[in-house]
């Protein structure tokens, strides 16, 4: 059965979350049919670097909104979820993923893929690095689906492998969904 609706979409999650099963997450994600128009009003253009809009958060799982402008990349980062589930909405991006190099200093891609609104990509903590990058020609927004909130991330610098830890923040915190937060 179809999931039409942000609000759907959150109560087939807490189910998950009560059942602790992590295939239940991906196949609620792969069951989306929301229109594009009842994301729209959460998105959220920043000029120099992708918007992040919390959709709902409880203590098992978050729902992210990003929001990407022609040509903007994420930072390489890894996250302090326990797990996580990326799947674009709308235009297409870049997944771009690394290593540390054990023979030189900084990280080393091992792969890049092209993603658009048929992709999923599954990631999981401290093991995945990675970062994303709109390859659209126009605006693109991409749906994160977190086991466990996020709080800080660790950027690294591709050339000397140093790492920053980075607090999570966000440019919108969507309150509409609250009352169902079990």
């Amino acid at each position: 059965m179809k999931i039409k609706t942000i609000e759907k979409l959150i109560l087939a999650l807490n189910t998950c979350a009560i059942s602790n099963t992590e295939s239940c997450y991906l196949n609620a994600l792969k069951k989306i049919s929301i229109p594009l128009k009842e994301w729209e009003k959460y998105f959220k253009f920043k000029e120099y670097r992708p918007g992040r809009v919390s959709l709902f958060k409880n203590k098992r799982y978050q729902l992210v909104l990003s929001c990407w402008e022609k040509g903007q990349q994420s930072p390489i980062h890894d996250i302090d979820s326990k797990e996580a589930w990326i799947h674009p909405i709308s235009g297409q991006f870049i997944e771009e993923r690394y290593r540390i190099s054990k023979e030189k200093k900084g990280l080393e891609q091992v792969s890049s893929i092209l993603m658009n609104s048929l992709s999923y990509s599954y990631m999981q903590k401290s093991k995945t690095i990675y970062r994303y990058i709109n390859s659209f020609e126009h605006r693109s927004a991409c749906l994160h689906l977190y086991s466990k909130p996020v709080l800080e991330r660790k950027e690294y610098d591709k050339n000397t492998g140093r790492v920053s830890i980075v607090k999570q923040l966000y440019d919108m915190q969507v309150k509409e969904y609250n009352h169902l937060n079990n």
